[in-house]
């Protein structure tokens, strides 16, 4: 679907704002598209960095300045355990981020895959890529009667307004995507070709 969008576009558009997917003929599908005309959102940093302008996520930057920048508030926890499913490159990156930042706190830290085969212990905070885990972590915490915030810490990736209010207040961290589709905007209106890392913040609450 994404070579068929791009093959049915070429030399349709003054610009092509590409948010590239994780596949190996990506890169030469986007290549058949007049280069000066592209800019790259989202995802891609590192793969067409030399190539294009883009407004994008630094995945291992981010992850580790934003755990550098509350740091204090990681001591209060025994554990840091990642969560993430798959290993596409901006999840390498993710992984890469919080390995450093562990490293150099430093605390205990775990990488799973599946937290149903993990056993989870009073003390450990979570980071969480993926919703479904954000979801079975609530309910164990409920059903375990573990108090989020103090008994378990959850933070979770990309904020959404419904993280404001389950669970009195999910944490998360989470590129401004308002602030990313402005930014690409002002780029293209005022024919800038820049290389920006857009901003990424912690919206703390409740349960962490």
């Amino acid at each position: 679907m994404f070579q068929t969008i791009i093959d049915g576009s070429i030399g349709d558009y003054s610009e092509y704002v590409i948010m590239p997917i994780d596949h190996p003929d990506a890169f030469t599908t986007i290549g058949k598209l007049p280069a000066s005309k592209v800019f790259i959102l989202d995802q891609g940093r590192k793969q067409y960095k030399d190539l294009y302008p883009y407004v994008c996520q630094d995945f291992e930057r981010d992850i580790y300045r934003v755990l550098k920048q509350n740091s204090e508030i990681v001591s209060k926890y025994h554990r840091m355990v990642l969560v993430i499913r798959h290993q596409k490159s901006h999840f390498r990156d993710i992984i890469n981020g919080f390995k450093d930042f562990c490293k150099q706190h430093p605390i205990p830290s775990e990488i799973v895959a599946d937290l149903k085969t993990f056993e989870i212990k009073p003390g450990d905070a979570f980071v969480v890529v993926d919703d479904r885990d954000l979801e079975f972590l609530v309910r164990y915490s409920i059903e375990h009667q573990l108090q989020s915030g103090a008994d378990l810490g959850i933070v979770s990736y990309n904020e959404t307004p419904l993280k404001g209010i389950v669970a009195s207040g999910i944490t998360t961290i989470s590129t401004d995507f308002a602030q990313m589709g402005k930014t690409m905007a002002e780029m293209i209106l005022n024919h800038q070709k820049l290389k920006l890392d857009n901003t990424f913040l912690m919206y703390r609450r409740e349960s962490f």
